[in-house]
């Protein structure tokens, strides 16, 4: 991106989130190194032992997440002393000019506020002298967006975060390496040695392959017994299965040994994480739920296949580097929306099978290559297959290899995807070091039959709306009109489905819209690339 970035001198990072997107700040925390940052890095106790493996971190201030929710639940006094004594401890170590807030809670707002009162700018959620919720920046919004909508996320969460502090960043796009993890500790390493020692049919580094069957909801597990027919047909082959997972997973570890007849290595509930990473580094490819040990494997550089169930997708959770592989189920209802009770008794679960997952990793394993060995009729299974990469711009980007691309929800995606960038960029009054790339095939008929007349005629409230914004300030009437068709805009976005997405992002824009002749712009803008939206989608440009 072009433009004069802001000094990044010292920073701090509040992730407050889950493991796996704890590892996905790393992007990030590279891109601020490289314009001469100082990073520091608020994240939950439980998964501090993974900072010393993430790269540029200079301090990390670990948050007991569970013991200040406790005491908010039981005794609110004793978690205001709480959270006063971690912001003083920061404080009294640490000066930072800038707080990067990526999560969206009102704990995690208020913190960052307590935090930025020396002065510190806020980038990301915040919160104002009200208690309200406000978001700096357009890629703030929308990842607040992206966490409710999850069928229209078509951006990798890493290159949200990294987005959401693009004052910080400059114009350098991301490199190859910049989601690399750094290497385990020593001392685990050591211990990963010895452990395998002790199965002697293993060779760290040459026939082992990791599983991890859990996954944080057990509504996005790939079946046991399909990971039991995966690893028996490697076994074939001459590779040797490693389960991996937490104590809680140890039922799936059971379940897997009853199902098989061959040796194996069971790691499951026996590793810190750095233990973990270091088991990790003796693998050839790790199969995979969407997980943390996923994103672990990818920042280690482990070839990762992945399998995105219920509420899971690539798009947006999917492994940051490039080669890896992504399975889907090929089904209209894929992904299902969080909280929703699932009609068709869980059929994406059975709807990738185990020989197609053993012929894509075999074919990576044996020739470097997914594709290797892959037939037309596999090509043409019921799973959408996606290999991990870059796009022009630095984003990482997805690619499909099964034929579904320009079908359904997947079709739409990558539409969102195209729009989303001009939105997002043109909004924010950016000058893009490149152009997002439109995609070579139709968007889906029915999304456009819905979606392109809502387009044109949003727009033309919005350009409407933007005279009366003008004078909303000097006219009382003016600013009964504006309120009106604000109120308007959010009823029709709102009723669209395939514009869920543009809904929430149209809420956030007017909540946040303190200064109304900033916001008169934002809405001839906006309605200028809906009004341009509309017309691709419809094919007249």
């Amino acid at each position: 991106m072009t433009g004069n970035p802001q000094m990044a001198d010292n920073v701090l990072i509040i992730n407050l989130t889950r493991f796996g997107d704890l590892l996905q700040t790393q992007p990030l925390l590279s891109g601020l190194a490289a314009n001469g940052a100082n990073c520091g890095l608020v994240c939950l106790a439980n998964f501090v032992d993974a900072v010393p493996m993430m790269r540029h971190v200079s301090d990390a201030w670990p948050l007991r997440g569970s013991m200040l929710l406790s005491r908010l639940h039981g005794n609110w006094p004793k978690a205001l002393n709480m959270i006063t004594g971690f912001v003083r401890g920061i404080r009294s170590n640490a000066s930072y000019s800038h707080i990067i807030n990526l999560t969206p809670t009102n704990s995690a707002r208020l913190l960052a506020r307590m935090l930025a009162q020396d002065g510190a700018n806020v980038l990301g959620f915040g919160m104002d002298e009200h208690g309200f919720g406000v978001n700096s920046g357009y890629w703030a919004a929308f990842l607040n967006v992206a966490s409710k909508r999850r069928g229209s996320s078509p951006f990798n969460i890493a290159d949200v975060f990294r987005m959401t502090a693009l004052p910080l960043l400059g114009a350098a796009r991301p490199g190859q390496d910049s989601g690399k993890l750094g290497v385990p500790p020593q001392e685990a390493r050591v211990w990963a040695g010895d452990f395998l020692a002790k199965y002697p049919f293993v060779r760290p580094g040459k026939n082992l392959i990791a599983l991890q069957p859990g996954a944080s909801n057990p509504d996005r597990q790939w079946p046991v017994e399909h990971f039991a027919v995966y690893a028996a047909r490697l076994h074939e082959q001459g590779y040797i299965s490693m389960l991996l997972g937490s104590a809680a997973e140890k039922p799936l570890a059971e379940a897997f040994a009853a199902r098989v007849d061959f040796p194996f290595v069971d790691a499951t509930g026996q590793t810190t994480i750095p233990q973990l990473a270091a088991l990790l580094e003796q693998s050839l490819l790790l199969a995979t739920n969407d997980t943390g040990t996923m994103h672990l494997a990818s920042g280690l550089g482990v070839r990762c296949l992945a399998f995105f169930l219920a509420t899971a997708q690539p798009w947006d959770t999917g492994p940051y580097a490039a080669g890896n592989c992504c399975l889907e189920p090929a089904l209209a209802c894929h992904p299902c929306s969080f909280n929703q009770i699932c009609g068709f008794d869980h059929a994406c679960l059975r709807q990738i099978g185990p020989d197609l997952a053993a012929s894509l990793a075999l074919g990576q394993l044996k020739h470097g290559s997914w594709l290797e060995g892959l037939t037309d009729e596999m090509r043409a299974s019921k799973a959408r297959i996606w290999l991990t990469g870059r796009d022009a711009c630095g984003f990482s980007d997805i690619q499909c290899i099964s034929g579904h691309q320009g079908q359904g929800q997947s079709a739409w995606l990558a539409w969102q995807r195209y729009f989303w960038r001009q939105i997002l960029d043109n909004v924010s009054g950016i000058q893009p070091s490149c152009s997002p790339k439109k995609p070579d095939f139709p968007a889906p008929a029915n999304y456009v039959e819905h979606a392109a007349p809502v387009l044109r005629q949003v727009a033309g409230i919005l350009e409407s709306l933007a005279g009366a914004a003008a004078l909303a300030g000097k006219n009382p009437r003016a600013g009964k009109i504006l309120l009106q068709g604000c109120d308007n805009v959010q009823s029709l976005l709102d009723a669209c489905a395939p514009l869920a997405s543009l809904g929430d992002f149209w809420r956030e824009l007017r909540n946040d819209s303190d200064d109304i002749g900033k916001f008169a712009a934002q809405l001839g803008v906006l309605s200028k690339n809906l009004t341009n939206f509309a017309a691709e989608l419809v094919g007249k440009e």
